[in-house]
Parts: C-alpha cells; sequence; structure tokens
C-alpha cells in the first residue's frame, strides 16, 4: 500500500507540476492575450494546483506514517530492553537482544552502545571472546 501511495503522489506531483508550469507560462507569457489568460486559468485551477496539492498531501501523509511507526518501533524495542534487563538481572548480550527484538546484529549493537552510553553500563568479555553489557539496575 505504501509503494502504490509513493508512485501516485510522485504521479500527481509531476502531472500537477506540469500543468501548473504550463499554465502559469501561457498566463505570465506578455504576447498572451485575454481571452488565451482565461482560457489558461482554467487547467490551472482545475489540474494543475487540486492535483499538486494531492500529491504533496499524500507525500507528507506517507512520510509522517513512516515516522510514527519508526517511533512505536523504537518504543516497542526500548520496552523489549528493559523487560530483557529485569529478567536477565542487567547482564545482557547482542544476540540476546537482537534474537529478541528480531533486528540485525549490527543494528542490536548499536542499540545496545548507546543505552550503554546513556546508562554508563560496563562491559564483560566472555571466554569465547563475547562481549556482556553489564546495565545497573
Amino acid at each position: 500500500m505504501a509503494r502504490l501511495t509513493q508512485i501516485t503522489s510522485a504521479l500527481c506531483l509531476v502531472f500537477g507540476l506540469a500543468v501548473t508550469g504550463l499554465a502559469s507560462a501561457r498566463l505570465l507569457h506578455p504576447s498572451t492575450h485575454g481571452q488565451d489568460r482565461q482560457a489558461a486559468i482554467a487547467p490551472l485551477v482545475l489540474l494543475g494546483l487540486p492535483v499538486t496539492g494531492l500529491g504533496a498531501w499524500l507525500a507528507w501523509d506517507l512520510r509522517h506514517q513512516r515516522q510514527v511507526q519508526a517511533q512505536t518501533l523504537t518504543q516497542a524495542h526500548e520496552q523489549l530492553f528493559l523487560e530483557l534487563l529485569q529478567a536477565h538481572q542487567g547482564r545482557l548480550t547482542l544476540v540476546q537482544f537482537a534474537a529478541a527484538a528480531h533486528m540485525p546484529l549490527e543494528e542490536a549493537r548499536v542499540f545496545l552502545d548507546q543505552r550503554a552510553r546513556l546508562l554508563d553500563a560496563s562491559f564483560d568479555v566472555t571466554d569465547a571472546g563475547g562481549i556482556v553489557y553489564q546495565f545497573p539496575l
């Protein structure tokens, strides 16, 4: 659905801006006379401006939806992080968090590193060379 909205927005913007540009050029051209100017207003008002507005609104709405989804996902990851900290007495590995959050290891590492700096966590290294984040509770 988002892909269809994105395509529709782009088509509306391209078509609307083209009609708006052509009608505006016709209106502003010095050799255009009264009746021709009036004839150029109709496509501008009926097609150019509304279609351009629709395309802009669709693009804004899609951007807004993505921001809300990202914020919701971040809140869900934050909640999961706190639950895992409680369940594991503040000790958390990268693999534990990545698996629970269903996110790639590198993304999970960035998330945990940010929280480690924010919460002043310490690190332990396992015998296998893995990093265990130790967060204060």
